[in-house]
């Protein structure tokens, strides 16, 4: 049986563009949509621009390969919202990532649902054919903005996965996962963190550097 990783997907708390080839503005949050490299979508709503910029890595198993790892597809995105401008990756092994552009509270979660075209063995894809699908969705993990706001912790879900086999499509299945963990600060006292049922968990911190310790006492 293929051993399941833990990971968290973890926020900073604050610390105290447009494109020039914008597409349809049919595009809203919650809703899956495909980007083509070297191409734009544009949220009316959220006045918000992600442009499919760059592939960074294409490290997944080829159709008809056994492999020791299932890789990864590593996207680049510029993202643009008003005057803001950053650029960050996402990838198919950790599909779920926040991005934050604009004030503190003014997340999204980046959901990577397939990137195609799928590799083949001896075969080079050319970056112009790529074409990834997306999810965006505002990010809250049921936190309160009153919560969050003008404090400094890291706040999060944890996921474990992959759950069942990975599958030579580009997808693959994480969940959330209740677990433990502990927050180590740099005098090396450590302090146990315990998630909800959902992998969500939110712990304020003073301003300093701090090591993240998950718990290894999970299933495999």
């Amino acid at each position: 049986m293929k051993e399941a990783n833990l990971f968290f997907v973890i926020f900073v708390l604050a610390w105290n563009g447009c494109s020039e080839n914008p597409v349809t503005p049919d595009i809203f949050l919650d809703s899956d949509f495909k980007i083509q490299f070297g191409k734009s979508v544009f949220i009316q709503r959220e006045n918000l621009y992600i442009t499919f910029t760059d592939v960074v890595e294409d490290s997944r198993c080829p159709e008809g390969l056994r492999c020791f790892w299932e890789g990864t597809a590593k996207i680049k995105l510029l993202i643009s919202k008003g005057s803001e401008n950053r650029i960050d990756t996402v990838q198919t092994y950790l599909p779920q990532k926040i991005i934050s552009i604009g004030e503190v509270n003014n997340s999204y979660l980046f959901w990577v649902k397939k990137v195609e075209p799928y590799p083949k063995a001896n075969a080079k894809i050319e970056k112009r054919y790529y074409l990834v699908t997306l999810n965006v969705s505002r990010f809250t993990y049921g936190f309160s903005a009153s919560e969050i706001e003008n404090k400094t912790g890291v706040f999060g879900q944890a996921y474990i996965g992959p759950i069942t086999p990975v599958e030579r499509n580009g997808y693959i299945n994480y969940k959330p996962f209740q677990t433990s963990f502990k927050i180590v600060d740099s005098n090396n006292d450590s302090t146990t963190v315990q998630t909800d049922s959902a992998g969500r968990f939110i712990f304020y911190l003073q301003r300093g550097e701090y090591q993240i310790v998950p718990d290894k006492k999970f299933p495999a």
